[in-house]
């Protein structure tokens, strides 16, 4: 069994780097991809910093190619400014202005958007960055022998995509990442039945090799029940919330009980607020399939 305390690691499938952060990207960090050729690539840069700056003493990077916008994927996007920016043209408007980036967090007209704004400036670095190729779902890159298929995945973000490497036997998940902790959809952008077709629609791949943004690589052999088990996560939580709505409650009443993140975790103020989005995607959800009601003064009642 892979070890939690694992080092940053490169792990090779053919061409295909995998650079594994620090406990096997464990969220801030995540597992990048670089991929070797002819062309050279780089995939969502929010691995340790040294690999990529040992990428590029090698030489240039051709291409950078982000699979969602989400800051631990984007962490070091800055160090490949030479590079053209690959990103699906459902996410390209955030890497076009930090207002749009706002609207799709779910930050914008909060009473902490100004101070979040700061943070996003001057903590993790965000600036407006032209996008050089929009992709959409489908579209097959050619890298020498290697080809890199688009498997758009949404859910996680409207954009968030796949990538399958034919040749390889290989899929890089991303935030489809198959952990215990399940699918994380805290955007308002973000949306849960998009996200459990995606995992159904993934599931059906074949591969040697499944590559998720945070944890160990996953053998084919080791897969099964693996997709299910992410779905189901989802289906626990919305259970929770309905036994929770026997009672009429507010979106802030069902946030203190923790029904995600099952217990507080630091910093609270981000923590309440990811917790917070997702609370109200089920909300959203449950409406839709009739299982709850809006009722006065903002609360919810299960039916």
């Amino acid at each position: 069994m892979a070890s939690k305390a694992a080092p940053r690691q490169i792990v090779p499938i053919g061409n295909l780097s995998v650079l594994h952060g620090d406990n096997w990207g464990k969220f801030p960090l995540v597992n990048s991809l670089f991929l070797r050729g002819p062309v050279r690539v780089v995939v969502d840069p929010g691995s340790n910093i040294e690999f990529f700056e040992e990428i590029l003493r090698e030489g240039p990077v051709q291409i950078l190619l982000n699979t969602h916008y989400h800051g631990d994927h984007t962490r070091h996007n800055r160090l490949f400014s030479e590079s053209a920016l690959h990103v699906s043209e459902a996410d390209a408007p955030v890497y076009h202005s930090l207002d749009n980036l706002a609207a799709y967090i779910g930050r914008k007209g909060r009473y902490d958007e100004d101070m979040w704004r700061q943070m996003a400036v001057e903590e993790r670095g965000y600036t407006p960055r032209s996008v050089d190729v929009a992709y959409r779902d489908g579209e097959v890159y050619r890298f020498g022998e290697t080809t890199v298929e688009i498997v758009q995945a949404p859910g996680h973000t409207p954009g968030h995509s796949c990538l399958l490497f034919r040749e390889l036997s290989a899929i890089y998940l991303a935030d489809i990442d198959l952990t215990r902790f399940g699918p994380w959809y805290g955007n308002a952008a973000s949306d849960i039945d998009l996200f459990l077709e995606s995992i159904e629609r993934v599931s059906r791949i074949q591969a040697d090799w499944y590559i998720p943004a945070h944890g160990p690589i996953i053998p084919g052999d080791r897969i099964s029940g693996r997709f299910e088990a992410f779905a189901k996560v989802i289906h626990d939580r919305e259970e929770r919330i309905l036994e929770l709505l026997r009672e009429p409650h507010t979106v802030a009443g069902i946030v203190a009980t923790h029904p995600i993140y099952r217990r507080q975790f630091e910093p609270k103020d981000v923590f309440d607020f990811m917790e917070e989005m997702m609370v109200v995607n089920h909300l959203r959800r449950s409406l839709r399939l009739q299982q709850i009601d809006a009722i006065e003064e903002g609360r919810y009642r299960a039916r």
